[in-house]
């Protein structure tokens, strides 16, 4: 198991100072937008985050609104 696909929660982890698969917790606990854009994320670059700073962006545009994320 990767140490960045896991986590520890003291007092809930089934095993004292012991990682476990994040699976689980994400499930319950994953963002909203992740469980809809996961599979449209996953492929765009920095862990997935760009695609939702270009969302961002792109629905603000929409909206003629001012971006969240400077633009010169």
């Amino acid at each position: 198991m990767k140490d960045r696909q896991s986590i520890y929660i003291e007092g809930v982890s089934p095993k004292n100072h012991r990682w476990e698969e994040d699976k689980t917790y994400l499930k319950e606990y994953d963002h909203p937008l992740w469980k809809r854009f996961e599979d449209q994320a996953s492929g765009a670059g920095h862990g997935g985050m760009d695609f939702f700073v270009l969302r961002a962006f792109l629905e603000a545009m929409k909206r003629n609104a001012e971006p969240s994320i400077g633009c010169i």
